[in-house]
């Protein structure tokens, strides 16, 4: 899961949802490893799973005539360094609580995200009160914020983990829920503090919704061993929901699997015109890690022709 946009789509509060969606980087105790490269340059890279990376958002030109009064509107506006008030919030107690208040109330959208996401440097104690207050609204829009900033919390601490189960089995929302499901990341954990977060993604992974579906597979293969998801995937392969088989490319390849009953289901993909091209490049890809036969490599060369560079332009 194109990533060039038209200026105005760059606008700051887009990448700032994407900072508000970055994840702590962890160490990925239950991963196996991506299969290495090979073969790559015959076809365009989809990306596999939801990026958690950070980065630093591009502000919006400030109104002609209309002077930012506080730190977290002089961001909004662009006249504030994102890097200075992070350090502020890290080492001003006072200030931290005064953006923690100030969230409760705050409906401007761009003012919204800029606090959410210079919270995010606040300390896991204080943020996980914060997530909790978020994630009992009545709103799955505010929930969503808690899960995600939550996903940003290291899974290591009994809190966040506490925090993520419960979320997980009581979130009633499917599209504030996905948002938690595509965005957590494993850490170094004791078997017994994975499984139950494993077993909810994989009810997920096998359920009937399918933005949970397509949210799930290419987490699973971080939280699960890798000869656990064969038959998931190859199901997924088949399912009646294009993003749901998407997800399904992208999980084998997270977790460095070419089953060979796999092939035929990435063959068709790849040659689906009413598939979407993300879908179709992605099992190109996958392919082009496979033993073919003559008369699979003859189509997988008409399907490089025939397939545009980029996903989306063709």
């Amino acid at each position: 899961m194109s990533l060039h946009a038209a200026p105005e789509a760059r606008r700051w509060p887009a990448l700032l949802l994407a900072l508000a969606c970055a994840g702590a980087g962890g160490v990925i105790g239950y991963r196996l490893g991506r299969a290495s490269a090979d073969a790559t340059a015959q076809a365009p890279a989809v990306a596999a799973a939801p990026a958690v990376t950070r980065v630093q958002p591009t502000l919006r030109t400030p109104p002609a005539g209309v002077p930012a009064t506080d730190p977290v509107r002089a961001f909004v506006a662009g006249e504030a360094s994102f890097e200075s008030l992070v350090a502020r919030v890290r080492n001003d107690a006072a200030w931290r609580t005064h953006l923690g208040t100030r969230l409760r109330t705050v409906g401007d959208r761009d003012e919204r995200a800029a606090l959410l996401a210079l919270l995010e440097a606040a300390p896991a104690d204080e943020a996980l009160r914060w997530i909790a207050e978020l994630a009992a609204s009545g709103e799955p829009a505010r929930r969503a914020e808690a899960w995600r900033w939550l996903a940003t919390l290291p899974i290591e601490d009994p809190g966040v983990r506490a925090l993520v189960q419960q979320a997980l089995h009581a979130e009633p929302d499917p599209a504030a829920l996905a948002v938690l499901v595509a965005t957590l990341q494993p850490g170094l954990l004791a078997e017994e503090d994975a499984a139950p977060i494993a077993d909810a993604l994989l009810a997920f992974a096998r359920g009937a919704e399918p933005r949970l579906r397509a949210a799930a597979l290419p987490a699973l293969s971080q939280w699960m061993h890798a000869s656990a998801l064969e038959g998931i995937c190859l199901d997924a392969l088949r399912d009646a929901d294009h993003s749901v088989r998407g997800a399904a490319i992208a999980a084998l390849d997270s977790a460095g699997l070419r089953p060979a009953a796999a092939r035929g289901a990435l063959l068709r993909i790849a040659g689906d015109r009413d598939e979407p091209p993300a879908n179709r490049h992605a099992a190109l890809l996958a392919l082009a890690g496979y033993r073919l036969d003559r008369a699979e490599m003859a189509l997988y060369r008409e399907l490089q022709r025939e397939l545009p560079l980029h996903p989306g332009t063709g």
